[in-house]
């Protein structure tokens, strides 16, 4: 009996990649800094960022159907110039697929389905969308960044007691999909710390923020991961006066990041 189908060794393939975080911190900017993007937008906001640099994209898709046709005909394509898929946004996105659930079965909206069952079901147009952007990092060894906004809800921990913490504007069926798809999922925010003040009454705590980081081990404050062993925040490049070229370093150290384990 032959086991040459005995492997030793895993081809390294391009990451997918979650970037999520309070709007106005430039999660689009950072992620149009990977090389080689081509964005599929279902959101505004991209408008600002070309008048400075040619950036490919989609134009603002309306709908479902759309999204997936665009993402089949990248597939389709012979000698594809990108390096990376951009999706701005995961949240804007949502809708599109909740409107795609309720039309294939006859719903006004997805509560009319009774029980959460709507939601359930809108987990099958994810699932089309997340194997379709595995084939295009497996056939075309493409980058993929999902840009998302963030939310606060309350965390039940059955080990402590309940607490707040940022996660991905999703419902939670789709948010524990796109979570379990991903290489890192990484929280853009403000590094945040606390210097004493002399005040009227003495010394007190004040809370200051600094530079934007990249968080991306799960910790109590926030949802995130990565399947590389990096440290648990990574400085965003804020030097220069490039937007792209800051994002672009930011990339690179991130690469350097992985090279390294």
């Amino acid at each position: 009996m032959s086991l040459e189908w005995i492997q030793k060794k895993a081809k390294a393939k391009p990451s997918i990649v979650i970037i999520y975080g309070p709007s106005g911190l430039g999660k689009t900017t950072l992620a149009i800094g990977s090389k080689n993007p081509i964005m599929l937008q279902t959101e505004e906001g991209l408008g600002i960022l070309t008048k400075k640099r040619e950036i490919a994209h989609s134009g603002l898709i309306k709908d479902y159907d759309t999204f997936v046709d665009r993402l089949n005909k990248l597939i389709d394509t012979d000698d594809l110039p990108f390096d990376t898929l951009v999706v701005d946004s995961l949240d804007w996105l949502e809708p599109l697929i909740f409107a795609k659930t309720c039309e294939v079965h006859k719903q006004p909206t997805l509560e009319s389905f009774g029980y959460g069952r709507g939601y359930v079901e809108a987990t099958k147009y994810w699932r089309e969308i997340l194997d379709l952007v595995n084939r295009l990092r497996n056939e075309k060894s493409m980058r993929i960044v999902l840009i998302a906004h963030n939310q606060i809800k309350t965390f039940h921990d059955p080990s402590t007691e309940s607490y707040d913490r940022h996660e991905l504007k999703l419902n939670k069926h789709a948010s524990a999909l796109v979570l379990e798809a991903s290489d890192m999922c990484l929280f853009l925010n403000y590094k945040k710390g606390t210097v004493k003040v002399q005040g009227n009454k003495g010394l007190t705590s004040k809370t200051v923020q600094s530079g934007r980081v990249l968080v991306t081990t799960e910790s109590p404050a926030a949802v995130a991961k990565n399947r590389y062993g990096l440290p648990e925040e990574i400085p965003v490049v804020e030097e220069g006066d490039d937007f792209i070229v800051r994002a672009e370093k930011t990339w690179a150290e991130i690469g350097k990041l992985i090279n390294k384990k």
